[in-house]
Order: structure tokens, then sequence, then C-alpha cells
């Protein structure tokens, strides 16, 4: 937050700005605009920020007495950050006034920060860069003015989808429960030679790993059904804000707030793309019976169920480990399935190849970062 509250410094109109005229204030806001540029790259943390934060703080410092810096190296400084907005798909690069717009467009998300806020639609920043080419260049092919980037000092502008968020916390889960079924197993191959099965259950810390990766049956199975949701979701935007004219044609693109997940493919995916079908047939049926589970997770009760003897806790405790790998399997493969069917400036899933996807039936953990960035190690420092 103090990176935050000196960049506000740096740009307040009452204080900092106020202080500047002539080619100083034009100069002052070219390099504001440069250090808007790295931060939004992900370069805040470069040593040519560094010197853009130095130069920044030499010409406020210098104001009163009149700023030391020659014409031809305020000159420079601002060729220079002209060249970095061209290359970066800045708008009116010669338009001096485009840095006024980026300053006001800086000052909102700062101030956005201090209160939590690092989310905002491609929209926003449209007026100013093109964002479609811009993000292109960061790895995301497809951009569209209904999409979330998040404005983040380390990471720069970075789509955001909770998809990624919601198949990232599947893998946590998964290698969770692998942690605990491992340490099961272990403990029963050398205590159960000795004593009974019965007797091993009973033991306090076993009985505590059985009770966590039960646990966990159950998180998988919701997260995995809320990871499909969350992807269905998506494409129906997608859809919507992409294809305005099948809002005519279709009915239930109408029904935003009332629409669930079968209806978004039966209704809309299998109308609009019928070839997708096929493809997604055999897990589709699979995924309609891990819902018939899930809802009644949602709705357990001590009822007992009107067509049949069982009582609906029944379902809390049926679920075993080949269960659960055959429905995490199917929400991960129709998933896929749907979005590699999809036309191009659909498909959302371009990170996929970017990170390890779970095969829940090898009984492995899974990576939790990319696969294609290296990051250090504390091996790297002694540790």
């Amino acid at each position: 937050m103090k990176k935050v509250d000196y960049l506000l410094e740096l740009i307040n109109n009452k204080t900092s700005l106020k202080k500047l005229t002539g080619d100083n204030k034009k100069t002052y806001k070219y390099i504001i605009t440069g250090i808007f540029i790295n931060i939004i790259n992900g370069q805040d943390h470069e040593y040519f920020q560094k010197d853009l934060y130095s130069k920044a703080e030499y010409i406020l410092a210098t104001s009163k007495g009149g700023c030391q810096m020659t014409t031809e190296g305020l000159a420079k400084i601002s060729r220079a950050v002209k060249k970095s907005m061209e290359q970066n798909f800045f708008n009116d690069i010669e338009d001096y006034d485009t840095t006024t717009k980026v300053i006001s467009f800086f000052r909102n998300k700062l101030n956005e920060v201090k209160v939590g806020k690092t989310l905002f639609q491609v929209v926003e920043i449209s007026e100013i860069l093109n964002i479609g080419s811009f993000m292109e260049r960061r790895g995301t092919p497809y951009i569209h003015k209904h999409h979330w980037l998040e404005f983040s000092f380390e990471s720069g502008l970075t789509h955001t989808t909770p998809v990624f968020i919601l198949l990232g916390d599947l893998k946590i889960h998964w290698n969770n429960f692998l942690t605990l079924t491992t340490d099961y197993i272990m403990y029963q191959s050398k205590l159960v030679p000795h004593i009974s099965q019965h007797e091993f259950d009973q033991i306090h810390e076993i009985r505590n790993i059985r009770h966590a990766y039960s646990g966990l049956y159950r998180t998988m199975v919701f997260t995995a059904v809320t990871f499909v949701e969350t992807y269905l979701i998506e494409v129906f935007i997608n859809i919507k804000e992409l294809y305005p004219e099948e809002q005519v044609k279709n009915k239930a693109l109408s029904n935003e707030g009332n629409i669930t997940d079968e209806e978004i493919i039966k209704k809309i995916i299998y109308k609009i793309f019928p070839d997708i079908k096929s493809k997604i047939n055999k897990d589709f049926q699979t995924y309609k019976e891990i819902l018939n589970y899930r809802n009644r997770y949602v709705h357990s009760s001590i009822y007992k169920e009107e067509h049949s003897n069982l009582s609906k806790l029944q379902y809390l405790l049926d679920y075993d480990a080949n269960t659960v790998k055959k429905y995490l399997t199917a929400c991960i493969n129709m998933v896929k399935l749907i979005d590699d069917s999809l036309p191009k400036e659909m498909q959302s899933l371009y990170w996929w190849n970017r990170i390890e996807i779970p095969d829940f039936y090898a009984n492995k953990e899974s990576a939790l970062l990319s696969t294609v960035i290296q990051y250090k190690k504390l091996s790297n420092y002694g540790l």
C-alpha cells in the first residue's frame, strides 16, 4: 500500500502536478506514462522503472528553482516514452492529451486498489490503448470488452477468469487427498499385518485421516461441478456479447439470472453448435449423474427418498476413490471438449497447455504453477 500512496502523490493534481509548468510538466507526464507502461507489463521491479521514479522525483524536487535538466534532456525522455507507447499499442501517441488520459486512468486504478478492487473490465482501458494487441503479446489471444483484467504490480495486466482459479483449487484438493490416502496406505501396510483392520481404523490418527479424505471427496465434487458451471456461464456470456443476433433466435439467452448449466448445454450450446453434442455426450451423462449427487449434498436431510427406501444422508457417505476419479475426469474432459469445438474467438482455455492438467487415474500430484515459467527455488538461496 505504500507504493500506491507513493504513486498517488506523484500524480496528485493539487500538489505534484500543480507545481509543474511548460516542458517540465510535459516531460513529467510522459515519465508517469512510462511508469504506467512498465507496471502493466509486470516490470515495476526492473532497474529502468527505478530510473523513471528517480527522474520524476528529480523534476519535482527542482521545479521551484527551475529544472536543471536541459531542453534536449527533457525531449529525449519524451521521445523514449513515445516509442514505448508505440511498442505497447497506445492510441494517439502524438496527441499530448493522451498522457492526461493515461494519468487519469492510472489514478482511478490506484484509488481502487487502495479499497481492495483490483479487477476492471477491458472496455475501461480500450480508449487509451489497443488492449487486444497488448494482451495477445502477453499470451491472451482473444480478449473482449466484457472480460476482466487484474491490475497488479507483480504481474501487470492479467486476464482473470474464475475457471482458471477453480481448476487450481481442484488441483490443491486433489494433492491433499493423495497425501492423506498415501499416508493411510503406508500406515496400513505397517500395522495391519499385526493388528486387525477394525482396530487399525479406530486409531486416533487414522480416524483423523479418514475423516479428512472423506471430506475431500465431497469438496472435490463440489469444486468440479462449480468449475463446469463457471465455464458454462462464461460461454453463455461470450455468446451474448459476441453473437447478439442469437438473442433474437434463442430465448434461453435472455434467462441470465435463472438459467442452469444443463439448460446452457441443451438449449444454447447444442442449438448453436450442434456438432458438440456427439463429442461430449458420454461425459455429459456422467456430469448429470454428478449433479444428482451434488444436489443431494446441497439439500441433504434426514428424510427418505420418495422413490426408494434410502435415507438422503446416504449420499453423504457413498463416495469412493474410483467414483470421484470418474467424476472429476468427466468434468475436465467435458469442458475441454466444448472449448476445443467452439470458434476461435470463443475459446477461453488458451492457458490449458501452460499448466499441468491432473490425471486423476495416475494417482500422482499435479503441479500448481505454470510449466512454462521458470521459478527460482529455495535451494537457489541455500535453503
